[in-house]
């Protein structure tokens, strides 16, 4: 706006200069001369206002301009100020995720850790009772819960497993009874639930090895060396009913000795 009454004023000084200047020239003419030069003063007083009228638009466009400028930057202002609150935002946001997922992922690792370790005492204790099975009266299936496994056992596999007593002298005192156990149960276990099904009776004690069946049908060994054996399909076993497992389809004989060294052949 100063600029354009600036404008204005000088404008307005040149019109003044040139009316003055005219003035003086027409007293000095004559007469005959003056109306010609008050055409021509009238011509040129129209002139000087068309360009006094142009400079004050071009002056007033400017000043419109000059404040679109200082708006849109004003504007420009603001929404950067905007821009950065929002990418302010969207890094506090990122951030606040980033510690959430983190924590989740300590709080995920520390629950596998706990899970393994767990899952490392269950195994433990799974073995314990294993072993312990091997010295106890126990079936497998109770000394398998023991064991405190947290995962749901399958449905334990039946195993039919067929039993044979004899004797030199009596023979037959169990021929081909049929008693059905879980597959991998010890030859102890699967003794005691023939006792169980009335199939026979045993009698026996804990040693170092495991258990020993000392009597079936009340006959007890007789002598240092003389007791019970047993094979399984056919085979004398090298370990003790604690630690032979019988599976679907064996077949189990017990055998009477009077000498460690005696075998089936009656």
């Amino acid at each position: 706006m100063n600029q354009t009454h600036a404008v204005v004023k000088t404008a307005a000084c040149d019109v003044l200069k040139l009316r003055l200047f005219t003035v003086l020239k027409i007293s000095k003419i004559g007469k005959e001369n003056r109306k010609i030069m008050k055409k021509s003063l009238k011509k040129i007083t129209s002139k000087i206002a068309i360009i006094l009228l142009v400079s004050l638009v071009c002056c007033f466009f400017t000043a419109c301009k000059v404040e679109s400028v200082a708006e849109h930057d004003k504007r420009v202002a603001k929404e950067a100020e905007e821009l950065e609150k929002q990418v302010k935002d969207i890094t506090k946001n990122n951030t606040d995720n980033s510690d959430s997922t983190e924590a989740t992922t300590i709080t995920g690792s520390e629950s596998t850790d706990n899970a393994q370790a767990e899952n490392a005492g269950n195994q433990d204790a799974g073995n314990t009772g294993s072993y312990d099975n091997a010295g106890s009266s126990d079936d497998s299936g109770a000394a398998s819960q023991s064991g405190g496994s947290s995962e749901p056992s399958n449905t334990p596999v039946a195993a039919v497993v067929t039993v044979n007593v004899k004797t030199r002298d009596a023979g037959f005192l169990v021929n081909g009874a049929s008693v059905t156990v879980e597959d991998d149960t010890s030859v102890f276990n699967m003794m005691k639930q023939a006792q169980t099904n009335g199939v026979l009776t045993i009698d026996y004690r804990t040693t170092a090895y495991g258990k020993y069946i000392s009597a079936i049908n009340g006959i007890y060994e007789s002598g240092a060396q003389s007791g019970w054996k047993f094979q399984v399909n056919g085979v004398d076993s090298s370990v003790g009913t604690s630690s032979a497992k019988v599976h679907n389809g064996d077949v189990v004989t017990w055998y009477y000795v009077n000498s460690a060294t005696e075998t089936l052949d009656y």
